[in-house]
């Protein structure tokens, strides 16, 4: 008789949180005809080298380090890749980084260790390109056999000294490799994790509308979707913490002063209900921060227009804007926080775009806009001749024109100023006036600023995912940008074209032209981050296999004598997409 193999795993001893870590395993390959100790000791340097470059440098969304694993357990044959196997699966290693400095065989290391683990494990081969013993032919058998068995790997061939049982990586090699792991960090990440909305798609927006299943299928991620009744009951009851709502007030108090409207002795804010209002906005936030975090959730969403708060059919409530734009920022009354991606309206490709942003960045707060009005050359030097006493020499970098990017909520408090600000700083240039009641007929207090444009906003992406239902993928439009500074007077009549009293971004890009950014926008909305390369965006849609959409593929537009291609034919594979 066998004896029981039966394991009772204690209630009190499960996690009670889901780890938002993805493990990473570096492990080496080996040729197994190779008795030379220096051999074997190289390879392992190498190995341990990627690892340190990979934990030093790479970032979550949430700023936390990126757990990496390593191990001196080389793998020669089909036993070794067993043991490592059970390793991975220990530290739920949802990347395998491969580093080959010697041939091996395929089909006896890398395949059989693969065997082993779940389909949708990142696979991302390390070389240096030395010669005596090529790993690099080791890799390209590799790749090619992964790839003709349809799956996706990833190839960094770096570079190191031919000869040395401690050979330097470049420079380079290690740029490499972090890039390279920001995105499959960012792919990662999602696996399992939740995103949080209160009711659906504002306004009948259908571009912001969430394909469930297919949001499964393809990214691991889980929505959550609650009706606003619940938000609505929790603000008539009052249910956030009191004393908290009172710092969280305090708080704003500290930062805006006299910018916050008109106070009386108490402090309180004058006007019949605007206290009340305001402090509705504030519990909001408390509300919807704990219930996203008891489901350990990593992004949100609010549908605020029209029931929540514009049809006069129903009773009004407060605008969310205080609400998002606490949540897209890095700071809040508790102290220095993980900015967490949160989309007005509801719009769920904005939420998807924002968490790529962030999460390629390692935690860098997202700009959420409407693409409110684009204006060309002579549009944007029609407006400034219009400005009386007004004078400019036509050289200024906003005379080739400019897309102004605003809307009500969402903008994080760090885009009212620049990268390395103090939150303090970008504060003093907040001010929150009285809701626009053509939108918000609940009223309370809106977000406004002017981002301040210049040289330190590097390496800015622009981007909106769209989603095209009949071949059910996603297909990223983006551009590299710049933040644009105007002078006051021009933003002062910018601003007043549209809503003046909303946070507003000026910006253009680098590779698109303006005509082009009107006609192949893929919605009302689009998100910018400050300190994104291309070379993560690159990485990261390829292996979520999305579409890239980027700027130097959109189709030249040649009006009045041709006609746009019709946005269609950018989404449904009809032309080529972005190398």
């Amino acid at each position: 008789m066998t004896a029981s193999r039966l394991t009772l795993v204690d209630a009190g001893s499960i996690p009670t949180s889901v780890p938002d870590d993805p493990g990473v395993l570096c492990v080496a390959t080996f040729d197994p005809r190779l008795p030379d100790p220096g051999d074997q000791e190289r390879v392992l340097y190498c190995t341990q080298q990627v690892a340190k470059v990979i934990a030093e440098n790479v970032t979550l969304w949430n700023r936390n380090p990126l757990r990496v694993v390593w191990t001196n357990q080389l793998i020669r044959l089909e036993d070794d890749a067993d043991r490592v196997a059970r390793i991975a699966k220990a530290h739920d290693c949802k990347i395998v980084v491969f580093v080959c400095d010697t041939w091996a065989f395929p089909g006896r290391t890398v395949m059989a260790l693969l065997a082993h683990l779940p389909e949708d494990t990142t696979v991302i081969f390390v070389d240096g390109n030395s010669g005596p013993k090529p790993g690099v032919v080791f890799v390209g058998a590799s790749n090619g056999a992964i790839s003709q068995a349809g799956k996706m790997s990833l190839c960094i061939h770096g570079e190191w000294p031919d000869v040395g049982t401690k050979p330097p990586m470049t420079v380079e090699t290690k740029e490499l490799i972090v890039n390279t792991m920001f995105a499959a960090a960012t792919k990662a990440a999602w696996k399992g994790r939740r995103v949080v909305f209160h009711g659906g798609a504002s306004m009948e927006m259908e571009t912001g509308d969430c394909p469930k299943q297919e949001i499964r299928a393809q990214t691991g991620l889980e929505v959550k979707q609650f009706d606003m009744k619940l938000m609505a009951d929790w603000v008539g009851r009052e249910a956030w913490n009191a004393d908290e709502l009172l710092a969280l007030r305090a708080w704003f108090g500290k930062h805006l002063g006299d910018r916050l409207g008109a106070t009386d002795a108490d402090g309180n804010l004058v006007g019949d209900g605007n206290e009340k209002r305001f402090r509705q906005e504030l519990g909001m936030y408390l509300l919807a921060r704990d219930h996203l975090a008891g489901l350990n959730g990593i992004g949100g969403g609010f549908k605020s227009q029209l029931e929540w708060g514009s049809d006069g059919t129903a009773v009004p409530l407060p605008v969310a804007d205080a609400m998002e734009s606490l949540f897209n920022s890095n700071e809040d009354h508790n102290g220095p926080k993980t900015p967490i991606p949160f989309a007005t309206e509801s719009d769920f490709e904005a939420l998807l775009t924002m968490m790529m942003e962030q999460g390629l960045t390692g935690g860098n707060p997202v700009n959420f806009m409407d693409f409110r009005k684009v204006y060309l050359p002579h549009q944007i030097k029609a407006l400034a001749d219009s400005i009386a006493g007004f004078s400019y020499t036509g050289t200024e970098n906003w005379c080739g024109g400019l897309i102004d990017g605003d809307n009500s909520g969402s903008c994080s408090f760090n885009w009212a100023g620049k990268p390395g600000w103090s939150f303090a700083e970008c504060m003093a240039r907040v001010t929150m006036p009285d809701a626009d009641p053509f939108y918000f007929r609940g009223k309370g207090k809106s977000v406004e600023f002017w981002t301040p444009g210049g040289p330190e906003f590097q390496d800015v992406i622009a981007a909106r995912f769209a989603f095209h239902a009949p071949s059910q993928r996603f297909t990223l439009f983006w551009d590299e940008m710049d933040v644009l500074q105007l002078p006051r007077e021009l933003e002062i009549a910018v601003a007043s074209k549209s809503t003046r009293t909303w946070p507003h971004t000026a910006l253009r890009g680098k590779i698109g032209k303006l005509l082009q950014a009107i006609y192949y926008a893929p919605a009302n909305h689009f998100h910018a981050v400050w300190g994104l390369l291309p070379f993560r965006v690159q990485v990261f849609l390829w292996l979520m296999g999305f579409r890239n959409m980027h700027a130097s593929a959109w189709p030249e537009i040649r009006l009045p004598r041709y006609a746009p291609v019709p946005l269609l034919r950018l989404i449904d594979g009809s032309l080529p997409e972005a190398a």
